[in-house]
């Protein structure tokens, strides 16, 4: 009776750490473009910011391929879609359904591909944040 009672109380502690664990983000980095030259004199001339949408490269994981596409206003990224999520599974649909919105939410707070991964959407995370930089890439290339 004392060792059920130890294995139920150990178990509901044990959920409660996974529940709570937070990983940290996987860094990334992004290289910025150097200035050859230095411009003339003279005021700043204001350009016209651009808005624009690039998708980023299909990337194959274990459970299918994934793919997005980023909006960027200038710099600022004001949008993130997936255009393609594993759903050939019942469970692979229910991940991809439940972490899109959260994925996004990431990346557009981060303003980068350098997202928390989410627990038990590991490879989701990282084919997403790996097709996102793709896109970033492309964009500032």
């Amino acid at each position: 009776m004392l060792r059920s009672i130890a294995a139920v109380v150990l178990t509901v502690i044990g959920l409660f750490m996974v529940v709570r664990f937070k990983t940290t983000p996987v860094e990334r980095t992004v290289a910025t473009p150097v200035p050859t030259a230095a411009v003339a004199a003279g005021p700043p001339t204001p350009t016209p910011t651009l808005t624009r949408t690039v998708d980023g490269p299909v990337v194959d994981m274990r459970w299918g391929p994934v793919q997005v596409a980023v909006t960027l206003q200038g710099a600022t990224i004001t949008d993130v879609s997936a255009l393609e999520l594993p759903t050939d599974h019942a469970r692979s649909a229910y991940i991809s359904q439940t972490v899109a919105p959260i994925l996004r939410n990431e990346a557009l707070q981060a303003q980068s591909s350098n997202i928390s991964v989410i627990s038990g959407a590991t490879f989701t995370t990282d084919a997403y944040a790996r097709s996102l930089q793709g896109a970033l890439d492309s964009a500032h290339a």
